[in-house]
């Protein structure tokens, strides 16, 4: 079997979180931004560099990924996305 040994850098942390459509579209926007940045703070708790973190919206209610008809429609939408770029040298 043929091993590889890879150095993974981190070059950049994304942070993104949404809610639901219950509740006015500016308190959507102050609650969604609340989420990332608690979410910023707990990711720099853990150890991780706040240089590392590039960006951190609060997007509101747009972009859901399901309708808010019903409570776990609802529940789909309030999350929180990080996307972490990364470097993969070989060596």
């Amino acid at each position: 079997m043929k091993s590889f040994a890879h150095t993974v850098t981190i070059s950049g942390i994304y942070i993104n979180a949404y809610c639901d459509d219950i509740g006015t579209f500016i308190s959507n926007n102050v609650l969604s931004s609340k989420r990332a940045h608690y979410t910023k703070e707990l990711l720099v708790s853990k150890g991780i560099s706040s240089d590392l973190i590039k960006q951190v919206n609060g997007k509101g209610e747009i972009e859901n990924t399901s309708t808010n008809e019903i409570e776990k429609q609802r529940s789909n939408n309030r999350r929180t996305d990080i996307l972490i770029n990364y470097d993969l040298i070989k060596k």
